[in-house]
């Protein structure tokens, strides 16, 4: 069965959709966290807005970000390194 796209449904589901399940995977884990953890930054979140102290909870929203994008950026020089022959480029090909 061929997609949309023109190639078969196998490759959508591992390639294309695979990085979808990975960040909903990803969002949930982080989630569970902040909601059952006994210790970790969500869990500091959650004893901090059940005393109303909003400046602990946006400190650790901040330090989640934060981890969140060194984590990104991480990735992306992974990516280089382990795809160097597949460089993406900005030109529009016409």
């Amino acid at each position: 069965m061929e997609a949309s796209s023109g190639g078969p449904r196998s490759y959508l589901d591992r390639d294309c959709l695979g990085g979808q399940r990975a960040k909903q995977i990803f969002i949930g884990s982080v989630v569970a966290e902040t909601v059952a953890a006994n210790s970790g930054i969500g869990y500091l979140m959650m004893v901090a807005s059940g005393r109303f102290d909003v400046p602990l909870v946006f400190a650790a929203l901040v330090v989640v970000g934060v981890m969140g994008v060194g984590m990104y950026q991480a990735f992306v020089i992974i990516e280089r390194r382990m795809t160097f022959w597949a460089i993406r480029t900005q030109e529009v090909v016409t």
